[in-house]
């Protein structure tokens, strides 16, 4: 994740009533991640919403410190993800879609556990190079195509943003700009156009469930 995402998405669920509810952080990764790792994550979202006496879940597909849930939401139905983590107030899924065959079965998996007006904050990377983990299927929506992919599954959009970068998100990012500079010294313009596609961006999505 970015830091400027971060930002953006603490802002947004800043502007929510959330005091007292519940938040899932969808595909969370580790507590190391979150704190150690990237940790302007928790300080730009989760310190401000624990602030509030909101409880988090986090759920992930790997077992882990820090993480509550375990859950895959590509193979939960609606009714066992409900099950594990309840029905929550809001739901943040980062960075996730992209490493999915089946988006819609994720959207109704997340969709199934908000309550009835709940709020669902969605980001995607938009011009980001391929990272698989274990798979990249090169999903990179606009803006305008993650709000129809959220209103095709039944959501308001109520907002919507591509929030630029300013530096790629650890260390392979990292080691990656390196490389690119190293090639451009040396003519390879052409095949750095396929493997990095430019400035780093990540597009950002506010959605309810209607009530």
């Amino acid at each position: 994740m970015f830091t400027r995402e971060a930002e953006w998405i603490g802002g947004v669920l800043r502007d929510i009533p959330l005091d007292g509810g519940v938040v899932l952080d969808a595909a969370s990764s580790s507590e190391e991640y979150r704190c150690v790792e990237q940790p302007y994550i928790d300080y730009r979202i989760f310190r401000p919403l624990r602030g509030r006496a909101v409880r988090i879940v986090y759920a992930d597909k790997e077992p882990g410190l820090g993480v509550d849930v375990v859950a895959d939401l590509t193979l939960e139905t609606p009714e066992t993800l409900r099950a594990k983590t309840g029905v929550v107030d809001a739901a943040l899924c980062a960075n996730f879609l992209e490493h999915v065959l089946d988006r819609a079965a994720v959207l109704r998996n997340l969709a199934a556990v908000l309550r009835p007006g709940g709020w669902l904050i969605l980001t995607v990377p938009r011009r980001f190079p391929i990272h698989p983990h274990p798979i990249d299927t090169g999903y990179r929506p606009s803006t305008e195509e993650l709000a129809g992919f959220l209103r095709e599954g039944g959501f308001e959009v109520l907002r919507t943003a591509e929030v630029s970068a300013e530096y790629p998100w650890a260390a392979p990012g990292l080691a990656l700009r390196v490389f690119n500079k190293l090639w451009r010294t040396f003519g390879g313009r052409g095949f750095l156009r396929r493997i990095d596609p430019g400035p780093y961006s990540v597009s950002c999505a506010l959605a309810r469930k209607p009530s």
